[in-house]
């Protein structure tokens, strides 16, 4: 079973998170930053990262550049405006999801072998 990292510091998001990612038959690992996020990322193994971009204690932006550093697992940034950042995609980011979630999009990217 995969093991996807969902990062995101409000409670409310990460259960209906964790609801998708798991009803999509994925096990699931939750920090509601980026500094637990890249502790587990260290210890665990991790087949892919969800992450919300703007959180404390080390954004997503920041997270992704250092996971970078070590692995090139799937990483998918959440942003909540429409506009699409091509930015993220440069630096590393394998896609863009926008809030509020989709679950379809969701598994569809978790989809990789």
């Amino acid at each position: 079973m995969k093991n996807i990292l969902i990062v995101e510091d409000e409670p409310d998001l990460i259960e209906i998170l964790q609801m998708i990612i798991e009803e999509g038959g994925f096990n699931c690992l939750i920090a509601d930053c980026g500094a637990k996020a890249w502790s587990i990322f260290q210890n665990e193994k991790i087949d892919a990262i969800l992450s919300d971009k703007n959180m404390p204690n080390m954004n997503g932006i920041e997270l992704l550049k250092k996971v970078r550093s070590l692995s090139n697992i799937p990483f998918y940034l959440f942003i909540s405006d429409d506009s699409f950042e091509k930015h993220l995609i440069e630096i590393g980011a394998s896609g863009i999801l926008s809030k509020p979630y989709d679950s379809k999009q969701i598994i569809a990217c978790l989809d990789f072998s």
